[in-house]
C-alpha cells in the first residue's frame, strides 16, 4: 500500500508535472508550427492555381502574356490592323448591290429596310458571339462546343421568329410597301438572324482553333453580317418578288 502511494506522489510530483508540461508545450508549439507551415503552402498553391487560370484566360482570348499590348502605339497597331481589314472586306457590299441594281430599283422599299435587316443580323450575332467569349473565359472547355451550339440553334429559331413579327408589321405599317415586299423582306430578316446567331456563336471556336484570338469574333460577325445580310436580302427578294409579285398582280387584275 505504501509503495502505491509512493509511486502515485512520484507521478503528481512537482518536477514529475513540469517535465511533463514542458513536453506538452513543445508538442504545441510544433503543432502550430505545421499548421502554420500548411497554411503558406496553401497561400503558395492557391496563388499559382491563379495565376494559371489567368493564363489560361489569357490563352483562351488570344492574349499570350508574351504578346500582350504594352503601349499605347503597339495596340493602335494592332487594332488598326484588324480594323482596316474588315473595312475592306465591308466594301464588298457595294459590289452586291451593285449586281443587283434591277431589282432594287423595282423595288426601292428594299432600300428603306435594308439597314434593319443588316443591323438586325449584326446584333443578333454580337449577342450570341458575346456570350460564348464570355463562357470560354470563364470556364474553357472544348466539350462545351456541342452544348453552346444546340442551345444557339433553339435560340436561334425562337429569335428569328419573334423578330420577323415584329418585322413583317414595321413593313406593313409603311404606305409604299406591297405585301409581296414584306413578304420577301420578313422572309430575308428571318434568314439573316438566324444565320447570324449561328455563325456568332460558332466564330469564337473558329478563332480560338486558328490562334486569332476569339475576342475578335464580336467585330468580324457585324462586317460578316453586313455583307451576307445584303446578299441573302437581295438573293431571297430577287426569288420571292419575282415569283410573288405576278401572281397578286394576276389576283388584283381578276378582282
Amino acid at each position: 500500500m505504501k509503495i502505491k502511494k509512493a509511486v502515485v506522489l512520484s507521478f503528481f510530483s512537482p518536477s514529475v508535472l513540469l517535465r511533463k508540461g514542458v513536453r506538452n508545450e513543445c508538442s504545441r508549439r510544433q503543432v502550430v508550427d505545421e499548421l502554420l507551415e500548411l497554411e503558406k503552402e496553401r497561400n503558395i498553391l492557391r496563388k499559382r492555381l491563379t495565376r494559371n487560370e489567368e493564363k489560361q484566360r489569357m490563352l483562351v482570348l488570344g492574349l499570350e502574356e508574351d504578346s500582350r499590348p504594352d503601349t499605347f502605339w503597339n495596340e493602335a497597331r494592332e487594332r488598326g490592323i484588324w480594323l482596316v481589314g474588315l473595312l475592306t472586306a465591308q466594301s464588298v457590299s457595294s459590289i452586291v448591290l451593285e449586281a443587283n441594281e434591277q431589282i432594287i430599283s423595282e423595288h426601292p422599299t428594299i432600300i428603306f429596310f435594308l439597314t434593319m435587316l443588316v443591323g438586325a443580323g449584326g446584333n443578333a450575332g454580337n449577342q450570341a458571339a458575346v456570350r460564348v467569349v464570355r463562357n470560354l473565359a470563364v470556364a474553357p472547355d472544348e466539350t462545351k462546343i456541342q452544348l453552346e451550339l444546340r442551345r444557339e440553334i433553339r435560340m436561334a429559331l425562337i429569335l428569328s421568329f419573334v423578330v420577323s413579327l415584329v418585322g413583317i408589321l414595321r413593313v406593313l405599317a409603311t404606305p409604299a410597301a406591297s405585301l409581296p415586299e414584306a413578304i420577301a423582306i420578313t422572309s430575308a430578316l428571318f434568314v439573316i438572324v438566324s444565320s447570324s446567331i449561328l455563325l456568332g456563336a460558332s466564330l469564337p471556336f473558329l478563332l480560338q482553333s486558328l490562334n486569332a484570338g476569339p475576342a475578335n469574333a464580336a467585330t468580324s460577325i457585324q462586317v460578316i453580317m453586313d455583307i451576307l445580310g445584303v446578299f441573302l436580302t437581295c438573293l431571297i427578294s430577287t426569288f420571292l418578288l419575282t415569283l410573288l409579285s405576278p401572281t397578286f398582280e394576276s389576283a388584283f387584275a381578276y378582282t
